[in-house]
């Protein structure tokens, strides 16, 4: 999503510089190429070498050298407005500028009520986010986790999707023999909960031999399971497929999409499933998956920690062709109902107040 924001505001003309650690950006620490993001050629990309900060040094010292790198990068840019993406760069951000009136607006990407942080940053947020020009969440339903000093600052705005056609290969075609469930992100049971939707394929998939589970995405908790996938012994018709720079491949194999998450911000991977057309089944955890599903219009929502109701869920679409179809054919409804013009216009307007 920090490129998507990158590019679009590159597009209207801003110049867009993006400060990042260098770790995030490094091969060898995450497998990622530097061109995974596809950022612009327009686009200035800073890239903090933090790693470089000896780890023998006491915490609080590491701290503020790395702040001190990263306000002389902000202030090198000469912004308008410092965007801080996610918890952790808006408060590191906050942090680095104190004492200098730059506008920074902390951009909370997940439900902040169900995202665990450190303690530290935790402790930071509560203290700086007092000073953010505004706090943003993909739904209003986040405001109570602030209090009430901030919560005149919170502005709720959705995620943007994108019709297919802007990142579908002409020449993409269908490559799976067997009919899909599909599951896309990172591999965390914390949050994601992939463990949930193992275990209810587990259930259903000796009725369904001609169906299989591809898992796309990685993250700390692929090994638990894959193990757990060898426990249920259905690691035959469950396949980690790994991370991929090809949303649109694995959208494009697939019959049924499944998010069992607990907690989410927006759930893009849900809402571009939509937008290919698939029907889709999501629990319905307390942000996100109930403003983008329309439950028995396009798609089903199932009560957080019901297993038999996800199990019924699953097999009912499973079982039924002609009602994947009519969730399907109502699912790309998405693109109009969170396009790109609108909501990038309600962060134009933001960006455009505080600045």
């Amino acid at each position: 999503m920090l490129a998507s924001f990158a590019n679009y505001w590159s597009a209207t003309g801003w110049h867009v510089t993006v400060i990042v650690a260098d770790l995030l950006f490094s091969h060898e620490e995450t497998g990622y190429p530097k061109s995974f993001f596809n950022l612009d050629s327009s686009i200035t990309l800073v890239q903090l070498p933090v790693h470089e900060i000896r780890n023998r040094l006491p915490r609080r010292i590491r701290i503020l050298i790395a702040a001190g790198k990263l306000r002389r990068a902000i202030l090198k840019s000469k912004p308008d407005v410092v965007m801080g993406f996610k918890t952790e760069g808006a408060v590191y951000a906050l942090f680095a500028l104190t004492g200098r009136a730059v506008p920074v607006v902390a951009m909370e990407r997940t439900d902040p009520r169900g995202n665990p942080v450190p303690r530290a940053v935790a402790a930071m947020r509560n203290r700086l986010y007092k000073r953010a020009a505004a706090i943003t969440c993909h739904s209003i339903r986040s405001i109570d986790f602030f209090t009430e000093p901030m919560r005149k600052k919170v502005v709720a705005i959705p995620n943007s999707v994108r019709g297919t056609d802007t990142y579908l290969p002409p020449d993409l075609k269908r490559t799976s023999k067997r009919k899909v469930v599909l599951s896309l992100g990172r591999l965390n049971i914390h949050q994601k909960r992939v463990d949930r939707l193992i275990e209810a394929f587990a259930s259903v998939a000796p009725r369904f031999p001609d169906w299989e589970l591809q898992i796309w995405g990685d993250g700390t908790d692929r090994l638990e399971l894959e193990n757990l996938a060898q426990k249920l012994q259905i690691e035959s018709c469950v396949k980690f497929m790994g991370r991929t720079e090809n949303v649109a491949n694995a959208f494009m194999n697939a019959d049924l999409f499944v998010m069992t998450s607990d907690y989410e911000g927006f759930g893009l991977a849900l809402a571009e499933a939509m937008a290919f057309g698939l029907p889709v089944i999501a629990c319905d955890c307390p942000v996100g998956p109930s403003e983008i599903i329309r439950h028995e219009i396009d798609g089903l929502l199932v009560p957080l920690g019901d297993d038999l109701a996800l199990i019924n869920s699953m097999e009912r679409l499973m079982n039924d062709e002609s009602e994947r179809k009519r969730f399907g054919d109502r699912a790309t409804e998405v693109v109009a109902r969170f396009s790109e013009h609108e909501i990038m216009k309600q962060w134009r307007d933001l960006i455009t107040r505080v600045a």
